[in-house]
């Protein structure tokens, strides 16, 4: 049950980073989803702060595969037969 729900948690983040429109729709003022912070500093602001946060979630992204293909790796998931 562990492997379905870390893969539920993992989908669910991405896709809530991912949803922007419904965020952007549903959320109100008090409220300050990462999306709505980045799209209020590439309209409003000019600084580095969205670089640096797209460079950590793709860091983080990196390192998410590079820990997965050393604990399951390719060889499990997809056998090769010989």
């Amino acid at each position: 049950m562990r492997p379905g729900v870390i893969a539920a948690a993992l989908f669910s983040v991405i896709v809530s980073l991912d949803e922007f429109t419904i965020t952007l729709f549903v959320s109100g003022r008090v409220v300050s989803t990462v999306p709505l912070e980045i799209y209020s500093a590439t309209e409003y602001e000019l600084n580095p702060t969205v670089a640096a946060a797209s460079a950590v979630l793709i860091g983080i992204s990196a390192l998410v595969v590079v820990l997965l293909e050393k604990l399951v790796g390719l060889n499990v998931a997809y056998p090769v037969r010989r």
